[in-house]
């Protein structure tokens, strides 16, 4: 069993340390880790999605990036995430010019990860994407995309054996491998943002509106995970989570594209609706919505075929 994870806007691999006990990253030869201590081992052996307007290379005397590092490592610190053993903390800032929202070049992102995984050989006949926040609508608008659809014409036409030739009613997902996906606090487009919030979130997300498409690559005619939605297969589990306290993505984003696949006929998709998790600590902010999570993704493994629990603690490949 392999996992693409697709992180948040805010986060990499630190947000990945939540969900995955051993995540690791190479410069070089040398191997860093990161650790913590609120890990759910909800992931196992992964690709982790590294979208365009993530940097690790900025410099010091740049006062946004600096400054948006070093909110960063707080953030991190205090929900438990640390450097592991003989290594250091991985720094990161973001270039708000290349930011996407799900869109083009996050498609294209979550495209580069799918095919590395496959091209290095991580990746055999089990996947479960696995998508944060903005990676989630990343997962939605790529599984609907010319991109994904030219790699299973790719794989078609490649591997085309006897097997396959009598599943031809599986969905292109299914045939790629694809076993499961999980889509937590997902944007389903910015005008939704606007509507569903209140207070300052509304007006921030005003704010974002306007701005966004003169300072970033996002587009408000560009795909959108509402739009998209129903175009996820129908042959796969997906499970939604969300939260009722989470002022960033409002639940109502994620109810309307679960009442919108129910009322198209959709049958394996599932919602867990959290009560006090906020948008950025849907497993550390109460217990009970921890456990309620956990078990909402468990049970979603439960219905792949095969499946079993130790593939959770296997260890991490490069990513």
């Amino acid at each position: 069993m392999h996992w693409l994870y697709a992180p948040g806007t805010n986060s990499y691999l630190p947000q990945l340390a939540r969900y995955c006990g051993n995540v690791r990253w190479y410069e070089g030869v040398q191997a860093h880790t990161i650790n913590n201590q609120n890990t759910a081992n909800l992931i196992g052996r992964h690709t982790c999605v590294k979208f365009p307007e993530i940097i690790d290379n900025f410099r010091v005397y740049q006062p946004f990036n600096l400054l948006f590092c070093l909110f960063c490592m707080l953030r991190d610190w205090c929900q438990g995430v640390t450097a592991g053993t003989n290594s250091r903390h991985y720094n990161y800032s973001i270039d708000l010019m290349l930011f996407n929202l799900g869109q083009t070049d996050d498609i294209d992102a979550v495209h580069r990860g799918f095919r590395h995984a496959h091209m290095s050989g991580n990746i055999g006949s089990n996947i479960i994407l696995y998508g944060v926040s903005r990676g989630s609508a990343a997962l939605i608008n790529w599984l609907a995309s010319p991109q994904f659809q030219q790699s299973h014409s790719r794989q078609s036409t490649s591997k085309l054996s006897s097997l396959e030739k009598t599943t031809a009613s599986m969905s292109a997902a299914r045939q790629l491998g694809i076993q499961a996906i999980v889509l937590e606090g997902c944007p389903s487009s910015l005008d939704d943002l606007v509507n569903y919030s209140t207070g300052l979130s509304w007006l921030y997300y005003k704010l974002v509106r306007a701005v966004l498409p003169w300072i970033s690559r996002y587009r408000a005619d560009g795909p959108q995970a509402i739009d998209n939605v129903t175009k996820l297969p129908r042959d796969i589990p997906i499970l939604f989570i969300t939260s009722y306290a989470d002022k960033t993505v409002p639940y109502m984003c994620t109810t309307s594209m679960y009442e919108k696949m129910v009322d198209a006929g959709y049958t394996n998709v599932h919602i867990v609706t959290l009560s006090r998790a906020g948008h950025d600590n849907y497993l550390s902010k109460c217990e009970v919505d921890r456990q309620d999570y956990i078990a909402a993704v468990l049970k979603l493994y439960s219905e792949i075929p095969n499946f079993s629990l130790p593939n959770l603690f296997l260890p991490s490949l490069p990513s």
